[in-house]
């Protein structure tokens, strides 16, 4: 369940916060799929192709951001940002040079850090309850890992994870 950050202007919505003892953690999380429907080890797994690759990495991104201004408030000690995804154009370099997300891109090595914006190319429908830049006050420097991998014979079946920490609590 969402939670909204008590004083944020503008409102800052959390999916969801833990608090252990003195210590808060915020938790924005992003699960992104594409096209699966195999068996594996008895179970079905029946996936649809969510697509849209350049707005799910600026949401990442944008999530990072408000970790970031979560934790400056100190409503929280520490965020993590947590991406599970079967989609590989999410951790794979990509090959192809100027694109409208190059800014956003998220594969492993990548750094991130400073304002973040859309090409000029993007289409205000790509950039649609996206327009502004990013700004992170943080440095980021992006390492995927392996979640599962389903052992089918479908390009998909593997599953990769990427966690952003915010803030220096342990």
């Amino acid at each position: 369940m969402e939670r909204r950050v008590p004083g944020s202007t503008p409102p800052i919505y959390l999916d969801t916060v833990v608090r252990v003892s003195n210590l808060t953690v915020a938790f924005e999380l992003k699960y992104k799929t594409k096209l699966l429907d195999e068996y594996s080890q008895g179970e079905h797994f029946s996936l649809k192709n969510q697509g849209a690759q350049d707005q799910g990495k600026y949401d990442f991104l944008r999530d990072v951001e408000r970790l970031e201004r979560t934790v400056d408030s100190g409503e929280a000690s520490v965020g993590y940002a947590i991406f599970l995804t079967n989609d590989g154009l999410y951790w794979k370099h990509s090959v192809r040079g100027e694109t409208v997300d190059a800014e956003f891109r998220l594969h492993t090595g990548s750094e991130k850090q400073g304002t973040l914006s859309w090409s000029s190319k993007a289409s205000d429908g790509t950039k649609r309850a996206r327009a502004c830049p990013i700004v992170l006050a943080g440095r980021y420097k992006l390492a995927w890992k392996k979640f599962s991998d389903l052992d089918t014979e479908s390009s998909n079946r593997i599953f990769k994870y990427l966690v952003v920490k915010v803030g220096n609590a342990t």
